[in-house]
């Protein structure tokens, strides 16, 4: 049975790997090079919106230039015919950090023994790849933002990269973050106290830094990706989230003070 071939491109569609707000990554075959690839384009309803076209280019400009082993590998970049931007990217078969946690979890509630892949050595060895990754983006004055459990890949033959680097920011530009400018603004009612200055935030709470917490965007630097980094090394190590809470607000007040969970 003859595969869909996407309009205007060497690709034949064999399905969807995950979809967002932005955008949708389809499992593709290039048919050129007789291999699957991960093809994310831009959704057709965000292709007038100037702030996503921004960002969806300079994130795959920005990642293919982060020539790193642990750093996902872009293909290409084209418009489609139809006009739709897309680009493509290395296919990494494999379970993300928050997979293989929750699989350890599962062993130790069910009093199973521990596959050495779900070991803490072997944790530790796929964490020590993730600071090489971003030690080498720091190097090039770019912070993620989004570091999280969910956005590291191990594949099959323990090879890690860091994913999704949507929400990059270059250090050391005086571009605005139009991202940023378009996010709703929290309500009044929602926040307490020390939040009330909070602004407007990026980036996934659980496992920000105080200061990307507290919106203070423009003044983040390769300290705030630090600290997400801690966080995930203190879940990879504990089983459990750093930061817990009945809702996002309060999830929120917790990352400000720093206030992890009891372990």
């Amino acid at each position: 049975l003859m595969s869909e071939i996407l309009s205007g491109t060497h690709y034949s569609l064999l399905g969807t790997l995950g979809k967002g707000a932005m955008g949708v990554v389809h499992l593709v075959k290039d048919v050129n090079l007789q291999r699957k690839v991960a093809y994310k384009q831009l959704l057709k309803e965000m292709e007038s919106n100037q702030v996503a076209l921004v960002r969806f280019s300079r994130e795959a400009q920005t990642t293919a230039q982060l020539e790193h082993p642990n750093i996902v590998p872009i293909y290409a970049m084209e418009r489609r015919e139809d006009g739709t931007l897309s680009y493509s990217m290395k296919l990494v078969q494999g379970k993300t950090f928050k997979d293989l946690i929750q699989e350890a979890r599962q062993c130790y509630e069910q009093k199973q023994p521990l596959p050495k892949s779900l070991s803490l050595t072997q944790f530790l060895d796929h964490f020590l790849k993730v600071c090489d990754a971003m030690d080498y983006a720091h190097s090039q004055g770019i912070i993620h933002r989004d570091l999280k459990t969910s956005n590291i890949m191990v594949g099959r033959y323990k090879e890690v990269y860091v994913m999704d680097w949507g929400i990059l920011k270059k250090l050391n530009t005086v571009e605005e973050d139009f991202w940023a400018e378009q996010l709703p603004k929290p309500k009044a009612d929602d926040l307490i106290d020390d939040a009330t200055q909070m602004g407007q935030i990026l980036g996934t709470p659980r496992y920000m830094s105080p200061q990307q917490a507290s919106g203070k965007n423009k003044k983040l630097d390769g300290h705030s990706d630090q600290f997400s980094l801690g966080l995930i090394l203190f879940e990879l190590m504990t089983l459990k989230p750093a930061f817990t809470a009945q809702n996002q607000w309060d999830l929120i007040k917790k990352v400000l003070k720093a206030n992890k969970d009891a372990f």
